[in-house]
């Protein structure tokens, strides 16, 4: 069975795809000068059309779909919440920190996969059936997180605990 096309959604699915679509754009956008300025990150300017491409190939795929039931309306209740926490978060960190600093832009890459996730279990599910819930989905998800800058304090202590190894092993 093919998923239904986007002009067959409840408005309110539409409403939910756009946000998260006009969410996607504005990340990019405050992504996009770590992209070109780290070439650690370089990798993320192909992140977008990835990310289209892999939820292209999960529409193709098996089509998974459960019902939404109390345990999943809670799981998506939560993800909300985190969701929401997370960008409240980013925020305040951009106000103190501004909004080029590499924890804003980690926290709100989080918090847009968080509410990835969220959409994720709503398109899934049994009524909708519009993404399939499949590894391609998943990985199309998770992969926001490794185009993100890592913030400084983690990204300090990974490096020295690694150059410690390294020295330590020659």
């Amino acid at each position: 069975m093919t998923p239904p096309p986007f002009r067959v959604l409840a408005p309110a699915l539409k409403l939910s795809a756009t946000l998260l679509a006009v969410l996607g754009v504005a990340l990019v956008i405050v992504l996009w000068p770590h992209w070109r300025r780290n070439p650690d990150l370089s990798h993320g300017l192909f992140m977008p059309f990835i990310f289209f491409l892999l939820i292209a190939e999960a529409r193709r795929g098996a089509p998974r779909h459960f019902a939404l039931g109390r345990g999943g309306r809670a799981a998506l209740g939560a993800l909300l919440l985190v969701g929401l926490a997370g960008l409240a978060a980013s925020g305040l960190y951009a106000v103190s920190l501004g909004w080029s600093h590499d924890l804003v832009a980690f926290m709100l890459t989080a918090s847009f996969v968080v509410f990835l996730t969220a959409g994720l279990l709503v398109f899934s599910s049994a009524p909708v059936q519009w993404v399939p819930l499949n590894w391609s989905a998943l990985v199309g998800i998770g992969l926001w997180l490794l185009c993100a800058p890592i913030p400084p304090g983690t990204y300090s202590r990974l490096t020295l605990g690694l150059q410690l190894m390294v020295t330590e092993n020659v």
